[in-house]
């Protein structure tokens, strides 16, 4: 079990460094012991953030594709919980410093119920998504962007507890980005070729795809900010549709050129604020329709 677990976080902090690599581990473990400190000094204050670690563990664990190879040993489950236990070290040494122990009995059970998910529920999951556009189940799935949402969910009663408006419109802003994630994938080019709808037809069937979609991102949003009671910032969520159809228009703008789309969408959203651009909507959809025709030859 040991030599297991030796290999296990051998091989874990091997993607990260080099073979042999001393340089790397060593800054490593000074920026480890530096950030510790930071949180050391305003302890009190980052202890309710104790679940985004968690959260982390989960996000590892959902990636793993050594369960089943670990499932040969009778003490998998306690070779996964001690090695994500070293893993969450520096956090645990924190929180013991501090005398925090109901927090540590606390992370230290979420981490053990954790080994008991089974990795192969999670594949058989149905994301409610129209398949129109299969990059939206395929993103979803490969990204892990469904755990996102819970972590904005405690974010916004991080807001309300501290009455800090900022988070809200992080949230916003981090969801805005999460529905743009799907959009931002390019299709076979035979598939916009060999599809029934032509030019104007295959982006407005993108564009209701889209809108369909993104409506199931923020329907547990909304319902987060209603049960705070922040009737104000409901008003900004249906905005939101607006970031994906636009990323999509750019995507089929610069449908071969994948980084001068990122970029001018960022210009776009980054001048959002003043309004004019707003008037390129327009010319951005002409020029997609006009792009798409070219594409299959219509």
């Amino acid at each position: 079990m040991r030599q297991i677990l030796k290999y296990l976080i051998t091989i874990r902090f091997r993607k990260i460094f080099a073979k042999e690599d001393y340089l790397a581990i060593a800054i490593f473990v000074f920026a480890i012991g530096f950030l510790t400190y930071l949180f050391q000094v305003k302890a009190s204050q980052y202890a309710n953030y104790l679940g985004i670690f968690a959260l982390q563990v989960l996000a590892i664990h959902s990636n793993r594709n050594d369960l089943e190879l670990l499932k040969l040993n009778s003490k998998y489950r306690l070779i996964l919980f001690f090695e994500y236990s070293i893993l969450s070290f520096p956090i645990l040494v924190l929180l013991l410093i501090n005398l925090e122990f109901i927090y540590v009995l606390g992370y230290l059970m979420s981490v053990f119920a954790i080994t008991f998910i089974n990795k192969s529920t999670s594949k058989t999951f149905r994301f409610p998504f129209k398949m129109f556009d299969p990059f939206w189940t395929i993103s979803f799935r490969k990204h892990k962007l469904f755990l996102v949402i819970p972590i904005l969910g405690f974010l916004a009663f991080m807001g309300f507890t501290y009455q800090n408006p900022n988070l809200y419109y992080a949230v916003l802003f981090v969801v805005g980005i999460v529905i743009c994630v799907p959009s931002s994938e390019r299709e076979k080019v035979h598939f916009i070729k060999a599809s029934s709808f032509i030019g104007k037809e295959y982006l407005f069937q993108q564009i209701k795809t889209v809108g369909y979609n993104s409506i199931f991102v923020l329907i547990p949003v909304s319902i987060v900010f209603l049960v705070l009671k922040q009737f104000q910032i409901l008003f900004f969520i249906p905005l939101l549709l607006l970031f994906p159809v636009v990323n999509l228009l750019f995507k089929y703008v610069f449908f071969e050129r994948k980084i001068v789309h990122s970029i001018f969408f960022a210009l776009f959203v980054g001048n959002l604020m003043y309004g004019f651009p707003l008037l390129f909507i327009p010319l951005l959809y002409i020029k997609s329709i006009k792009n798409l025709k070219l594409t299959q030859n219509a």
